[in-house]
């Protein structure tokens, strides 16, 4: 999208979490990348002040959450603000708000969110994924090299992490594949159910918990990511690396929606009837009908 804007004569500034700084320190289409402390969001004449400074004629809000964000907008005094999921409080704020579609007619989660730039009248191009990194996908010889995401970034379903600990077993026991373990300092805690005996083996390498460069570089190293829906997968196809990923078969939870777009992502995908709904989240763990074994096999036919 923010390509779509800067090609369509915007010149576009974008406000992001801290944490995602290296994703657009290096970005050509944006005019200024300014890193928002999380904590802002509970501050909302703060950030309403932060954008009525920039003096913008558009706001767009990719996802209209929380509320507090919505908002700040409304505060800031721009005349034309978009959001997508904007939900009774965007349409309380006088946003114009865009309906998604995802489970009545399902599509990449990127070409939802160039619907806001179609609603500008500006020209699409492709809808891939792309990264402004330093880092190449890179072959480092010698045993290849699997990464195993345990955690999953809440928009589709993912395996407990005992069923990744079982596939971790397989790799050992079954192949000389070396495993990299990913994902944030929280997820950490994802490995408490795992074996000392496969946490503590030579080749396990547990990279949890690092920058966002530093993830980078340890995914383009890898000959095959193994990871549900969750940003690193995105990452992943942007640096054409190859995935696979458990996903449940309901229409807004869906690799057509959540997936590695590129010709490199590959998907298991459980029966939409394991998904149970609650609330406004529909969640499941695959109930054994995606096992260990099933990632484990797909893996090798993809390595050879």
């Amino acid at each position: 999208m923010i390509r779509a804007l800067s090609q369509g004569g915007y010149a576009v500034d974008i406000l992001f979490p801290a944490a995602f700084l290296d994703l657009f320190a290096s970005n050509p289409h944006i005019e200024k990348a300014m890193p928002l402390d999380i904590s802002w969001r509970s501050r909302v004449l703060r950030l309403a002040a932060t954008l009525r400074e920039g003096k913008y004629d558009l706001l767009l809000l990719p996802n209209a959450s929380p509320w507090q964000v919505t908002l700040a907008g409304l505060l800031s005094g721009i005349p034309k603000r978009m959001a997508m999921w904007g939900g009774i409080w965007g349409r309380l704020a006088g946003y114009r708000c865009l309906r998604s579609g995802i489970e009545s007619a399902p599509r990449p989660y990127a070409e939802i969110l160039l619907d806001m730039a179609r609603a500008l009248d500006i020209p699409i191009g492709h809808a891939k994924p792309e990264i402004f990194s330093t880092h190449k996908r890179k072959s480092l010889g010698g045993s290849l090299r699997v990464g195993i995401h345990l955690g999953a970034g809440g928009s589709a379903c993912n395996l407990a992490p005992s069923a990744y600990a079982e596939l971790a077993s397989f790799i050992l026991t079954e192949t000389d594949w070396e495993i990299v373990l990913t994902g944030t300092k929280d997820e950490q805690r994802l490995l408490e159910t795992w074996p000392h005996t496969l946490r503590s083996s030579i080749r396990v390498r547990n990279v949890m918990g690092g920058a966002l460069e530093d993830l980078c570089r340890e995914i383009t190293s890898l000959d095959l990511l193994i990871i549900s829906s969750t940003g690193p997968l995105h990452i992943a196809a942007a640096l054409e690396v190859p995935t696979l990923s458990p996903f449940c078969s309901r229409p807004g939870l869906s690799p057509l929606v959540w997936g590695n777009q590129n010709e490199n992502g590959s998907a298991l995908v459980s029966p939409l009837d394991l998904c149970r709904c609650v609330g406004s989240g529909c969640y499941c763990d695959f109930s054994g009908k995606i096992t260990p074994r099933d990632l484990f096999d797909h893996a090798r036919s993809i390595l050879g």
